[in-house]
């Protein structure tokens, strides 16, 4: 018999599992010959072929059994076969460039052969739809203090060496003040997304991948680095910089030059030149941009797409009182499971919102968090755990961005979540963010919707649920008095209500197509219970309509909107 146990709004299904002995393997990865750190190696377990990923620092945490054997892979370097029981106890690993053993290459100085093999690159791409389960870590710096951690998990979507979408899953967002000033990374995993492998880019500088083989020519200088052999490939290690100095990246490419396909660019640029970013709050501008951008490409059923975006930035905040603040951004997206996919949170909205905003649509979910078994990064857990519970550390909650002021709150949440305490006209009224939504022949869109997120942790079910007014499509044009405030709330509490219906239906449904299904049930019927509800009330007029909702909505959740905002009516 399964055992049900309710924590708040998550309700968790447990079931029996078969324990067995665990072990953590941690290793930090380098360069054999040179001594460097390699940052993001490749993971993979023999035994159940999980995998995982080192951090910006080469490290890596894997939780495995101690018979397992752990494979490491890098571009350029030589497979690593690790046996778990024989690392328990080391903390460092090796790995060996691989030989240029094959024959010299001699590129004559009038030679066409690297722009060519790079041109025919672009050619050579699919335009193939690829998902991946995902997942992003940012953390940024100032002075060398972390001042901020922004962790989430999407369904990523690639198309054409690109990131054609991502949909979150669940993430979180930690701050450290600096100075007393709150220093945040808004839209980086959108910065990503902006940038295009092979195409032009209005908020980057240019990069080689952009032109066809005779404007590449004239517009950047290839010069061969390397080649190597690997997987019977032969890979060409390609620099590149521009021979005009227009702010363009520099950097290196490793192209396969057997399928002519890119394996791997690094972008590069400390002149400041152009960017997605855009000052907001305390900022008056942003100065002194660099970018050190690498994506790496796997081959999945036979498409070559991302593997890992590794988004490092440097930027420089002149504040509004002319101080200057240089924060040092390191921010990685790693595709870690192709051909799976997250069950996305149940909640329609056709809109792009940035990485704080997503994150905070619905309450922190402490219990994916405590219990997650998904793919992480950041190998040193006890450094990330040392910033999150900090004193001076906060977990941003609540966050809204007026992008007309440019101004941003961390006391106001951009999407209202139903409490008892009463929500105020003018939080719809006076909605900058809606009003580009506005139609005027209306008097009012109240869009209330039942959030839902189902987790899978361990041998459980967590299913979250909120109640949630959504800023974005809502709006009022009606007189802000005692009659519709009270008929806004009574909406709101009435969708709260159907909530609570469908928390105690799933309580008895432990099967996640059961759950599903009864959340399309309870949206069908939010549907004719709303049509009722504003025909009724008639926008707060109807007296009759108004009592008889005002009890039904009193009966369930002991609220009296009529009372409480001292409702009177004209007959």
């Amino acid at each position: 018999m399964h055992k049900l146990i309710i924590i708040l709004s998550f309700l968790s299904f447990y079931f029996n599992a078969h324990s067995q002995e665990i072990v953590t393997v941690q290793l930090q990865v380098f360069d054999c010959a040179s001594q460097e750190m390699l940052p993001f190696v490749n993971v993979v377990s023999l035994g159940n072929e999980t995998g995982t990923a080192g951090n910006f620092e080469g490290n890596f945490s894997f939780n495995t059994s101690i018979d397992d054997t752990l494979q490491i892979t890098f571009i350029g370097y030589q497979k690593k076969m690790i046996p778990v029981k024989d690392y328990l106890t080391t903390r460092r690993v090796c790995m060996t460039p691989k030989s240029i053993n094959i024959a010299p290459v001699t590129i004559r100085a009038k030679s066409n052969f690297l722009y060519r093999l790079v041109a025919n690159c672009r050619k050579n791409r699919s335009t193939d739809l690829k998902i991946a389960k995902t997942y992003f870590l940012l953390k940024s710096t100032i002075n060398n203090k972390q001042v901020e951690l922004v962790e989430a998990y999407y369904n990523g979507k690639y198309q054409d060496y690109n990131i054609k979408d991502l949909e979150l899953k669940n993430g979180r967002i930690y701050l450290s003040k600096f100075e007393n000033n709150s220093y945040i990374s808004m839209g980086t995993s959108s910065g990503m997304n902006l940038h295009k492998t092979f195409d032009f880019n209005l908020y980057f500088p240019g990069s080689p991948l952009e032109w066809n083989e005779q404007k590449l020519e004239k517009k950047f200088k290839l010069n061969f680095h390397e080649k190597f052999i690997q997987e019977n490939k032969t890979v060409y290690v390609i620099d590149f910089k521009e021979i005009e100095k227009e702010g363009k990246f520099y950097g290196r490419l490793w192209v396969d030059s057997s399928n002519q396909v890119l394996l791997k660019v690094r972008l590069q640029n400390n002149l400041g030149a152009n960017s997605p970013f855009v000052a907001v709050g305390n900022a008056e501008k942003i100065t002194n941009i660099s970018f050190d951008i690498t994506k790496s490409f796997k081959n999945v059923a036979g498409v070559n797409t991302i593997q890992s975006v590794d988004f490092n930035y440097n930027l420089q905040y002149v504040r509004k009182d002319n101080q200057e603040v240089n924060v040092e951004t390191k921010a990685v997206l790693f595709a870690y499971h192709y051909g799976h996919q997250f069950v996305l949170p149940f909640f329609d909205k056709n809109y792009r919102i940035n990485d704080y905003q997503g994150i905070n649509l619905a309450p922190y979910n402490s219990a994916f968090w405590n219990s997650n078994t998904e793919f992480q990064l950041m190998a040193k857990e006890s450094e990330k755990k040392l910033f999150i519970e900090s004193n001076a550390t906060n977990l941003i909650d609540k966050f809204s961005y007026n992008p007309v002021s440019k101004e941003i709150s961390f006391r106001k949440p951009t999407y209202r979540k139903w409490s008892r305490n009463r929500l105020r006209l003018n939080n719809i009224k006076d909605n900058s963010t809606a009003n580009k939504h506005l139609n005027v022949y209306l008097k009012y869109n109240l869009d209330v919707k039942i959030y839902m997120n189902i987790n899978p942790i361990s041998d459980s079910i967590q299913v979250q649920l909120a109640t949630i007014l959504d800023p974005f499509t809502s709006y009022s044009n009606l007189e802000i008095n005692a009659n519709s405030a009270a008929f806004i709330n009574m909406y709101f509490d009435l969708i709260e209500t159907k909530r609570r219906e469908l928390e105690a239906k799933i309580e008895k449904n432990h099967s996640m197509e059961k759950i599903e299904a009864l959340y399309i049930e309870t949206n069908e019927e939010i549907v004719e219970l709303s049509k009722d509800f504003f025909t009724e009330t008639a926008g707060g007029t109807n007296k009759k309509g108004m009592t008889d909702w005002n009890e039904y909505i009193y009966r369930r959740l002991q609220i009296n909107n009529l009372q409480l905002f001292q409702v009177t009516f004209k007959y």
